[in-house]
C-alpha cells in the first residue's frame, strides 16, 4: 500500500540517522513542548523482521528495546511492517483517551483475524463503529445483565461447589470450563452438558486459528491449524442462526439480539460468534487465575476476609490484579494524521502498538508498580482508576466491561465465601501471548472455610 511504502522510505532516510543515539543518551526527561523522531531499527524488509523473537519472549523483547533506546517508545518490524511500539502508561492514556480521533482501528489489516470473525465491530471505523457499539450496548443494559447472571450464579455452584474434594486444582483450567460454559449458555442458550463439552472443543479449535501460519491447505483429509480454525468457525456460526432462527424458548440475550437493530441475521451472528469464541473466557479466567494466585496462602488471610465483607476492598482487588496482569500484552492503532504522543511524533499511516504489560507498571505512573498492592487504590478517585488498561480505553473500550467486572466479582465473591486456597509449589514465570497466564500449570489446594462469614 502506499501508506506502506511511505514507512519504508522514512526508514532509509531515519533507521541509521542519530535518533538512536540522541536516546540512547538521553537520560533527563524531555521538554513537553519538544518532539522527538521515534528511536528504533527497521532493517531491510524480511531480514529485519523480528516477530518470531516477540513470539518467543514478548516480554524480554519489549524491555531490551526500553534498555537500548532508553525510550518507552519505540520502532521495529514485526509481521514485515514497520511499527512503533508505544510502552509508557501517558502515552497509551493518548492514543486511547487524548489524542483516540487521530487514531483508527487497525486490526482488520492483518486479514487472519478478520477472516476467523468476520464484519464485527472490533475491525471498523468511523459511524459504523459507532453503529454497531451502540446495537452491542444494548445487549448489556443492567436489566439484560441481571438476568444473565441469574445463570451465571447457577453455573458458578455447579462447576465450583466441590474444589475441597480434590487433592489440588489446576485452576486455570477450572476457570476455563466455568467461563467457557458461562458464555455457551448466556449467549447461546446452550445447557446440556454434552453440548458444552462439544462446542467448547469447537471454541478452542476456532481460537487456535489466530495463533497459527494464516494458510488454510487441505490434503487428504489433512488440514493446516488455520484451516480447521475455518471450519470451526462455520460450524459456529450455523450454530447460532439455528439458536436465532429455530429456538423456541429463548433466554434473555437471544431475545435481547433479535430486538436489536442488526442489519441482518449475518451481522448478528459474527458479533455472537465474537461472544461465543475462546476470546471471553480465556480473559476471564487469566484474571481470575492471577486474583487466586495473588491472595493464596496464610498471609492474606485477613486480605481475603476483608474482601468478602467490603465490596469495594474486593474491586480494589480486582483491579490491582488487572494492572498487574492485563489478559492481552496489547492492542493496535493506525495513525490517521501526523501526532505526538508523549513527546514523540507518529507519522501519519504508521501501526502502532501499545503495550498495555508495560504500561499498567510504569513506575512514573504507580509507585512499586511491579507490587500487588490493592491498598493504592482505597480513596482514589475514578480518573486514577482509568489508567489501568485491561480491556482498552476511552471510547473504543470493551463494550462489555462492566458485564465482565460483574462476573469477576461474582465467582471470587463465591470463592471467598466457600473456601481458603494455597499454592502448591512456586508461581512458575508468566507467558503474555495469547494471553497473560502461568507459564505452567498452577495446582491449588482449596479448603472449606472453618468461619461463618455470615458473623464476621
Amino acid at each position: 500500500s502506499s501508506n506502506t511504502e511511505l514507512c519504508h522510505i522514512r526508514v532509509r532516510i531515519n533507521v541509521k540517522s542519530n535518533v538512536s543515539e540522541k536516546a540512547q543518551h538521553r537520560k533527563t526527561p524531555l521538554n513537553h513542548h519538544s518532539t522527538m523522531e521515534v528511536p528504533g531499527e527497521l532493517g531491510w524488509r524480511f531480514s529485519g523482521d523480528k516477530s518470531l523473537e516477540i513470539g518467543r519472549s514478548p516480554v524480554n523483547f519489549v524491555q531490551s528495546r526500553i534498555d537500548k533506546y532508553n525510550s518507552k517508545i519505540f520502532s521495529a518490524r514485526i509481521m514485515n511492517q514497520p511499527h512503533i511500539f508505544v510502552t509508557s502508561n501517558q502515552g497509551i492514556k493518548e492514543i486511547l483517551v487524548d489524542k483516540s480521533s487521530s487514531f483508527e482501528m487497525s486490526y482488520k489489516d492483518f486479514g487472519y483475524m478478520y477472516s476467523l470473525y468476520g464484519e464485527v465491530c472490533i475491525f471498523n471505523n468511523g459511524d459504523e463503529a459507532f453503529r454497531l457499539r451502540e446495537i452491542i450496548r444494548t445487549l448489556f443494559h443492567t436489566e439484560n445483565c441481571n438476568h444473565y447472571m441469574i445463570k451465571i450464579q447457577r453455573l458458578t455452584q455447579q462447576f465450583l461447589k466441590d474444589l475441597d474434594q480434590s487433592n489440588s486444582i489446576e485452576v486455570y483450567e477450572t476457570f476455563k470450563k466455568l467461563t467457557t460454559a458461562i458464555c455457551l449458555s448466556v449467549f447461546l442458550d446452550i445447557d446440556d452438558f454434552e453440548l458444552l463439552e462439544k462446542y467448547k472443543s469447537v471454541a478452542t479449535t476456532h481460537w487456535h486459528g489466530l495463533v497459527s501460519v494464516p494458510l488454510s491447505v487441505k490434503i487428504k483429509g489433512w488440514s493446516s491449524t488455520f484451516g480447521k480454525a475455518m471450519e470451526a468457525k462455520e460450524e459456529l456460526l450455523s450454530l447460532i442462526k439455528s439458536q436465532l432462527q429455530n429456538k423456541q424458548d429463548k433466554g434473555r440475550f437471544l431475545e435481547a439480539l433479535q430486538q436489536a437493530e442488526f442489519e441482518n441475521i449475518e451481522e448478528a451472528a459474527s458479533h455472537v460468534l465474537l461472544f461465543v469464541s475462546a476470546l471471553i473466557p480465556k480473559a476471564l479466567s487469566s484474571l481470575l487465575t492471577s486474583t487466586v494466585i495473588e491472595t493464596q496462602g496464610e498471609s492474606k488471610e485477613q486480605l481475603r476476609n476483608l474482601a468478602w465483607t467490603d465490596s469495594r476492598i474486593l474491586n480494589d482487588i480486582l483491579l490491582e490484579a488487572s494492572r498487574l496482569y492485563p489478559p492481552f500484552y496489547g492492542g493496535r492503532r493506525i495513525a490517521k494524521e501526523n501526532v505526538n504522543i508523549d513527546e514523540y511524533l507518529i507519522p501519519e499511516g504508521h501501526q502502532v502498538i501499545y503495550i498495555t504489560r508495560f504500561g499498567n507498571r510504569d513506575e512514573e505512573t504507580f509507585d512499586n508498580a511491579d507490587q500487588f498492592l490493592p491498598e493504592r487504590w482505597q480513596g482514589v478517585d475514578i480518573n486514577k482508576r482509568d489508567l489501568v488498561w485491561a480491556f482498552g480505553g476511552g471510547k473504543r473500550v470493551c463494550v462489555g466491561t462492566e458485564f465482565i467486572n460483574r462476573i469477576l466479582k461474582h465467582v471470587m465473591s463465591f470463592l471467598l465465601s466457600e473456601y481458603k486456597w494455597e499454592i502448591e509449589g512456586e508461581v512458575p514465570p508468566y507467558k503474555m501471548l495469547p494471553v497473560s497466564r502461568p507459564k505452567q500449570t498452577v495446582q491449588v489446594k482449596f479448603t472449606r472455610n472453618s468461619i461463618n462469614h455470615d458473623e464476621v
